[in-house]
């Protein structure tokens, strides 16, 4: 099996040119940022001869928006009218260059995230000002490479993201998966994107149990169509991961904190830096616990994984749980060596016990 470093670990100073799509391309594949500007993509061939059929395509992380109206009176929910004023919404601030993710010595594709849809919108018209197509942009990145990148010869591919980025590997992995070679070894890793449909602590905040509807409410979105059969009544709930990756047929490395720090604000509202609230808590340990037990539940023989206690959202290379580290586990896991899942013992944040 191929062998790669995690995430945020490149080894080569190369950076990834910008390529926007031009005005036919962007009418022909709906390729458009909230705002409506060009999307596109940065890429970099491969410096090394030997890689010039492997691939990595990285796709940004940068949680979600939503349109102003919904986000009122919801404190955590970034309204999408912010974003159109930066790279998160707009390519006009999309700088020049991007920094290789990792493989650097392969070819190379980041997708900036300027949709605020998790990778899964597929409108090809404005919805309340806005446009979500971020499904959209990267099958017209994959339909780009395949025509004029020799993606289509590929032997080897990686689909890799983080937070936002690492739900739109679990929502879109089966979809990539369809636009390569049939015998391409293809594998994902995602970092901090099993997020679950819980409800939040505080009332006044937008938790995760209705946000897959809410969506729904403004925005067509692209799910796993395996996944979308099994829940005809509810396929949008297969945005999230507890209920999609039973329909991921390619193996995964899952790397997640049972306490991220991001999930936890979506479901208490406020990052609880103090645990002094005995409900909250209890609340902290009941959504980990759940998190865990989900994760363990689904994880197959041909996955692997490096699940955290650690208080951290995005997992670093350093991070770890029970003597090993991220990178260790995912060598490992890329090498068939063991171990290729680890599991975290501690019960409590950074195995702090509580005051």
């Amino acid at each position: 099996m191929i062998i790669v470093v995690l995430m945020l670990v490149a080894i080569s100073h190369c950076q990834l040119k910008l390529q926007l799509f031009n005005e036919s391309e962007v009418d022909q594949y709906n390729a458009r940022c909230l705002d409506g500007s060009p999307a596109g993509f940065y890429y970099q061939s491969a410096s090394d001869s030997s890689n010039s059929k492997n691939w990595v395509i990285h796709l940004e992380g940068g949680g979600y928006c939503l349109p102003d109206n919904l986000a009122d009176n919801k404190a955590n929910v970034d309204p999408c009218s912010n974003r159109v004023l930066n790279a998160l919404g707009s390519s006009k601030y999309f700088p020049a260059t991007a920094a290789p993710s990792i493989f650097s010595d392969w070819n190379q594709v980041f997708l900036p995230y300027c949709t605020g849809d998790l990778h899964a919108g597929i409108m090809t018209e404005a919805s309340s000002g806005f446009y979500f197509s971020g499904h959209l942009i990267l099958a017209a990145v994959l339909s780009k490479l395949n025509k004029e990148y020799n993606l289509q010869e590929a032997t080897g591919v990686v689909l890799i993201g983080e937070s936002a980025g690492a739900i739109g590997v679990f929502i879109n992995s089966e979809y990539v998966k369809e636009q390569l070679p049939e015998n391409v070894m293809y594998v994902g890793v995602a970092n901090a994107g099993w997020f679950l449909p819980l409800p939040p602590f505080n009332p006044k905040f937008q938790g995760l149990d209705n946000l897959a509807q809410i969506f729904e409410s403004f925005c067509d979105m692209y799910v796993n169509p395996l996944c979308a059969s099994s829940f005809p009544s509810s396929p949008i709930n297969c945005l999230w991961a507890n209920y999609t990756f039973p329909y991921i047929s390619s193996p995964i490395f899952i790397a997640q904190s049972i306490f991220d720090q991001n999930n936890l604000e979506a479901q208490l509202g406020t990052l609880p830096l103090s645990y002094g609230n005995r409900t909250s808590d209890n609340f902290v340990l009941e959504v980990s616990q759940i998190v865990n037990n989900s994760i363990s539940s689904y994880i197959r023989d041909s996955d692997g994984g490096l699940i955290t206690s650690d208080y951290v959202h995005v997992l670093g290379p350093n991070d770890g749980a029970d003597g090993q580290t991220a990178i260790q586990v995912l060598l490992n896991w890329f090498s068939q060596k063991s171990p290729s899942t680890v599991f975290s013992s501690c019960t409590t944040p950074n195995c702090q016990p509580f005051p």
